[in-house]
């Protein structure tokens, strides 16, 4: 199924599948369409209100390389880590180190370079965000049937009364304040399962920075998924 849909004043060719089982999958064709993956169960109307929602995460899909475009294996200069900038020199030591700021990679295939990063970054994540969601938890009274970690490529954090919240990994590159926030939100959707206006309520309760985090992501977002 294909619809137009007019996204900041240009029409995007939307190629809609119905194979996801549950969440919203967007990945580019080209420059002008997006191929989207659904639920069976997701109404059209349902759907263009979430993309009218998710203008960032459009965004974010939109700067990717095309499906037909060969991808770049070269590293990035500089990588967020923890809401700071961090640079990447390929050093010709065997072993990985991160050091006064500098992430310095061993000279290896592109693929064993951008899994190194993201393994260094996943474990922080792991330690880091997972402590932090726990400890807002604690402070809500509240508990999650499960906590851990997803590498999603759409969301950044995801909430369900049965399995639990899963944070997204990337979220180690952002500065604790926007860390606070995901956590906060996805924990209030335990008393509510939409956005409505109770549940911006119940996360302006327990976070001082919502505006802040929100502008943070959406500016610097799509950095974050610069190793993929």
């Amino acid at each position: 199924m294909d619809l137009q849909y007019l996204w900041q004043g240009r029409e995007l060719k939307l190629r809609i599948l119905r194979n996801a089982k549950k969440n919203i999958i967007l990945r580019k064709i080209d420059s002008g369409s997006l191929k989207i993956s659904v639920p069976k169960y997701l109404s059209v109307k349902r759907l263009l209100n979430w993309l009218d929602s998710h203008q960032d995460v459009i965004a974010r899909v939109l700067q990717t390389p095309d499906l037909s475009e060969p991808k770049t294996e070269m590293l990035p200069e500089k990588i967020w880590f923890r809401g700071q900038l961090q640079t990447i020199k390929i050093t010709s030591q065997n072993q990985f180190c991160y050091e006064n700021e500098i992430f310095y990679v061993p000279h290896l295939p592109f693929l064993q370079q951008q899994q190194v990063l993201r393994t260094f970054l996943q474990n922080h994540a792991q330690t880091v965000l997972l402590n932090k969601l726990a400890e807002h938890a604690n402070k809500m009274n509240l508990s999650p049937s499960q906590i851990t970690l997803t590498n999603a490529k759409t969301f950044w954090g995801v909430c369900r009364q049965k399995t639990g919240i899963r944070l997204n990994w990337r979220l180690i590159g952002a500065p604790d304040f926007v860390m606070d926030y995901v956590c906060i939100h996805e924990l209030c959707h335990l008393w509510h399962a939409n956005h409505s206006k109770a549940f911006w309520q119940s996360v302006a309760v327990y976070c001082d920075d919502v505006a802040r985090a929100k502008t943070w992501l959406k500016k610097h977002g799509t950095a974050l998924f610069l190793l993929g």
